[in-house]
């Protein structure tokens, strides 16, 4: 009942939004949506996750509800505008777009170079051991930083199209190459962000207009794209169900209508025994018919495990989280960015945390044990200032997405103001995985696009009125 319960919250949150603000996904809807749709999920105890506390339950149910405040409140900062205003367009935008894809280009082709140059001509054909030589910096990463055009470019194109702004074909080309570059990085994060960011820029330029029609085939097309990439990739850098050593369980009834935090084994996830099958080449009799079905379905889901893992792993690692020493770093998660910068000039000489947070094991019940090292968006703040000191962070990042989203309801048609939309929603969308709101790569990519607009409006153009 409590899966179900969350995922019919995480529905409804969608035409509530309609109905309320035009838009179907308002910041505080799509966090309904995406916590609620993942923890109704997780509840399904699909994998042998350990039982969450009632403690982490209460906490995530006050994460959920401040940031929902905070954006319902930033909302009010920005009321609708008084009259019909000029959208803001950078002059030269195909120069500032082509531009921007061949960076990205070249920081592809720099990528390639160093990775061959350090792990031989073949080493595309091992792409694990690449991304453990890039996280071990055994490759220089230089490259990193022209390759964060392969998604300015693209979603700068994006915005200055939606806006009404035509672009010619040649740069168009760049564009599409410089996307496609995203699929041949080991990480998929970068294709996610290209695509659920110019999901979130598309409904929202749309607003009232987009019917539910259209939605749906949008919806449909990004959840390809998004499933057809992070399968090929994970195929192709070994991450699949087999090599993860995951083994997925439809849940028995008594572990769906577990009470969250029992100490029972079915609510601790556990793996329930699938029933006797019938021997091979024999027809199935009545009483197996249930457990060859079974069987099967659960032979599909064996298949997804990774991406049930990847939506649902963060809240059994979030519990294991709390009962670690929080409130260490004071701040220096949260600012990262900045330090990051200032530490880079030879402003500070402040010592910074690791950027990537440790592995630490779930305590799965059954089958192997796993190790997982994404906390929801919670993991910065909490490390920085504990879980009461936290709750505020969360409160500011509502604010700031209900802020910036009544600021583009003003003008829709503007393109850097869905430029930030698109990058604030898609914070929001992955906060029940990770934290991009510090994220550094994130916060360039958002200067980045912002960059064509800035210098635009320092050439005092009369177009440029915003």
């Amino acid at each position: 009942m409590l899966s179900i319960a969350l995922l019919a919250l995480a529905l409804a949150a969608v035409p509530l939004s309609r109905r309320l603000s035009d838009d179907y996904f308002s910041p505080a809807a799509l966090v309904v949506a995406a916590w609620f749709g993942s923890l109704g999920l997780y509840a399904l105890h699909l994998l042998p996750y350990p039982g969450m506390r009632p403690s982490t339950w209460a906490y995530i149910l006050v994460t959920v509800t401040l940031l929902v405040a905070g954006a319902l409140v930033g909302e009010r900062f920005m009321p609708p505008a008084a009259g019909p205003r000029r959208r803001r367009v950078p002059r030269g935008a195909a120069l500032w777009v082509s531009a921007f894809a061949l960076l990205g280009i070249l920081g592809t082709i720099w990528y390639v170079q160093e990775v061959r140059a350090h792990l031989g001509p073949d080493a595309f054909a091992n792409p694990n051991a690449v991304r453990i030589a890039l996280g071990q910096y055994e490759i220089p990463s230089r490259f990193l930083f022209l390759q964060l055009f392969c998604l300015a470019g693209p979603l700068l194109a994006i915005a200055l199209h939606l806006g009404g702004v035509r672009l010619p074909w040649p740069a168009w080309t760049l564009v599409i190459v410089c996307a496609l570059c995203t699929w041949i990085t080991t990480d998929r994060t970068q294709f996610f962000l290209l695509t659920l960011t110019a999901f979130f820029m598309y409904v929202v330029n749309r607003g009232p207009r987009l019917g539910w029609t259209r939605l749906v085939a949008a919806v449909a097309l990004c959840a390809v794209l998004l499933l057809a990439n992070f399968t090929l990739v994970g195929i192709w850098v070994g991450k699949t169900s087999k090599n993860l050593g995951l083994t997925m369980r439809l849940p028995a009834p008594s572990t769906a209508d577990s009470v969250p935090g029992s100490g029972s084994k079915e609510a601790q996830g556990a793996a329930p025994a699938l029933a006797e099958t019938p021997p091979a080449g024999e027809a199935a009799s009545p009483e197996h018919a249930p457990s060859v079905l079974q069987a099967r379905l659960e032979s599909l889901l064996q298949r997804t495990s990774p991406i049930y893992l990847y939506i649902t792993g963060s809240y059994p690692a979030l519990d294991v989280l709390m009962t670690a020493e929080l409130g260490r770093t004071n701040g220096l998660h949260v600012a990262y960015p900045i330090v990051r910068l200032l530490q880079r000039a030879g402003v500070i000489a402040a010592e910074l945390p690791p950027a990537i947070p440790e592995f630490r094991p779930l305590g799965m019940t059954s089958g192997s044990e796993l190790r997982f090292n994404a906390y929801t968006f919670l993991y910065y703040p909490l490390m920085d200032f504990g879980p009461i000191g936290a709750l505020g962070y969360v409160l500011a990042i509502g604010l700031l997405s209900g802020v910036v989203y009544g600021w583009v309801r003003r003008v829709r048609q503007a393109p850097l103001r869905l430029l930030m939309m698109g990058h604030v929603a898609t914070a929001l969308a992955l906060s029940i995985f990770v934290n991009k709101f510090n994220n550094t790569a994130a916060w360039y990519i958002a200067v980045m696009t912002a960059l064509p607009f800035i210098a635009g409006s320092l050439q005092d153009s009369p177009d440029n009125q915003a």
